[in-house]
């Protein structure tokens, strides 16, 4: 028998065959003088067997053993391993040459061991007084006919359930139930505790009161919590994760949340050079479970592994390092709440109505909104269709709006309206079946009025592979007044993960600006119609993944966080 070192707690430990070899070996050779032996040897006619025994080395420890006459070989009572599985999760032994019809429809494939002693309690009122682990003290399972029969002797013998990881999961409180539960013959009978069917294994476990709860650690890191930061407090529950202690890290995360996020606004306030922030308990929720995701990840773990633990939104993390959010939340709500009654006061009927305008996209979350201004006998686009959707504007004060044709719902037209004057022009709706995403409306000239409207689109080429690849194509169209036609310009590639992001098109310089989702910015030049990649600073980049937004400040380009 050849033993190799297991090197965890349980291994098992031979009595006569040692784990942990030693150094010392020893050669020697047993010879038997006659002749016959002798021309056995010159022919190559070994008998290992003999010789080994013959050669034996006896310990002191096996030397007693033998002495007092102990059986060696020999072991009473029998012991039956058993297994068992998930439910639809039973091994299937196949050959590789086997179609995947042929092996499921196999009737071994429904008949396992695990299942069969359910099928077994189904219609024995004996075996229902049996646990899994009891049954082989008084059932015999049958390998051929793939059943269990009543044993016709009165012979000893035992049954093992094979050993299963606390980290497998399910099939690890299974187990333990196995061990409890008594003439189940479905899956929802093992889960069942007092009439009462359980969501999953863990939960039955805790309805028996097999399983320890988790308030000696809830304890522990509360009582650490009066002479520890914080900081340690998320070290102990990473470590309490890691080395399996807990039973539902989400209850105990839940139940000391206060002692793990005491200073994240300390912390935070480290980490970005600001004293007095002020963060909201989203902000600082995230915050906590970022930190102790960040431990997590060095060992090799997530918080995505645990069961119903929460796992942090960057978006309010992104809010907590935005500086100039900061400053507003920075402010005191009374001070400004009596500075907005007395400005307001002062609005005159004009600036109400703005105010109201305003907060009324504010609060509905409207992307954009008409204002006109005070030289203009219009005082709104209301005579647009209602199902009018800017989709771009220019600097000289031109709206691009799409609407659906009123005879024709479900067709799409373009107007370029002027809302000050009440003009509107109608352009073609390109031909092409392209996904729009992006519009962009620049004013060439305005007299006599020259402009050009720029669509990105996302396309599938005709010729692109059938199985998945890791990009995608985006194309860009150019309508010109001049021509009055569009133009279709070479697909642009761009990894499947890098799509264009929610903001408008800004236009400098002869140019059109789409920012990317990766931070990179695509150009598009209307006089050259032809576009290039601009990468984002390296500094935008290591602060990621912070959200940054695409202006124009002063005439120049700028990327802001």
């Amino acid at each position: 028998m050849n033993l190799e070192w297991c090197n965890q707690v349980g291994s098992i430990k031979y009595l006569f065959k040692y784990i942990n070899k030693g150094p010392d070996r020893i050669t020697a050779s047993i010879v038997d003088p006659t002749k016959k032996k002798k021309k056995q040897i010159e022919n190559n006619d070994h008998d290992e067997i003999g010789e080994f025994y013959n050669c034996r080395y006896i310990s002191a420890c096996e030397a007693c053993w033998r002495l007092f006459g102990y059986d060696i070989h020999y072991r009473t009572p029998s012991v039956e391993r058993l297994s068992f599985h998930l439910e639809h999760k039973q091994p299937v032994v196949f050959k590789p040459n086997q179609h995947l019809n042929q092996v499921v429809s196999k009737p071994t494939v429904a008949a396992s061991q695990f299942l069969a002693w359910m099928e077994c309690n189904k219609h024995d009122e004996d075996a229902r007084k049996l646990s899994y682990v009891e049954f082989p003290t008084k059932y015999v399972w049958n390998k051929s006919d793939k059943i269990w029969t009543k044993r016709k002797t009165k012979s000893k013998a035992l049954g093992r359930l094979n050993h299963v990881s606390p980290k497998a999961g399910d099939i690890y409180y299974l187990r333990i139930l196995l061990n409890k539960i008594k003439g189940p013959t479905c899956y929802e009978d093992i889960k069942t505790i007092n009439g009462i069917v359980h969501d999953s294994y863990k939960d039955a476990c805790y309805a028996l009161g097999l399983l320890d709860d988790d308030r000696e650690y809830i304890s522990s890191i509360n009582e650490t919590h009066h002479w520890a930061t914080a900081s340690f407090c998320r070290s102990l529950f990473v470590m309490l994760i890691t080395s399996d202690s807990l039973s539902s890290p989400a209850h105990v995360f839940e139940e000391t949340y206060q002692c793990l996020s005491d200073d994240v606004i300390h912390v935070r306030e480290q980490e970005i050079g600001v004293r007095g922030l002020k963060l909201k308990e989203d902000a600082i929720f995230n915050l906590t479970l970022s930190y102790i995701e960040k431990s997590l990840l060095s060992c090799g773990l997530s918080l995505k592994q645990i069961p119903n633990m929460p796992f942090p939104d960057h978006r309010y993390i992104q809010e907590s390092c935005n500086m100039l959010i900061q400053d507003e939340l920075n402010y005191d709500p009374a001070i400004i709440e009596v500075e907005h009654q007395d400005l307001y006061s002062k609005l005159n009927v004009d600036q109400k109505n703005v105010y109201h305008t305003i907060m009324n996209a504010v609060n509905n979350k409207q992307e954009r909104q008409f204002l006109p201004s005070s030289g203009s006998n219009n005082h709104g686009i209301n005579w647009l269709p209602h199902t009018c959707t800017i989709l771009a504007s220019s600097l000289c004060g031109l709206l691009l709006v799409e609407s659906y044709d009123p005879d024709e719902y479900v067709s799409k037209i373009l107007f370029v309206i002027k809302p000050t004057t009440s003009d509107a022009k109608w352009i073609p709706f390109p031909t092409s079946e392209y996904t729009a995403t992006k519009f962009a409306l620049v004013v060439i000239s305005s007299n006599p009025l020259h402009f050009k409207v720029i669509r990105l689109s996302y396309t599938k080429p005709s010729d692109m592979p059938k199985e998945k690849v890791d990009y995608d194509y985006y194309n860009i169209e150019l309508f010109s007044s001049t021509t009055w036609q569009w133009r279709e310009f070479q697909n642009i590639r761009l990894p499947s993960s890098v799509y264009p992001v929610s903001d408008e098109a800004v236009t400098s310089g002869g140019a059109v600006y789409f920012l990317l989702s990766n931070d990179t910015i695509l150009r598009f030049d209307i006089y050259s119609e032809e576009h290039i990649l601009i990468f984002a600073p390296s500094t935008i980049n290591e602060l990621k993944p912070y959200a940054s937004r695409l202006t124009k400040f002063h005439g120049k380009l700028d990327i802001s966080l």
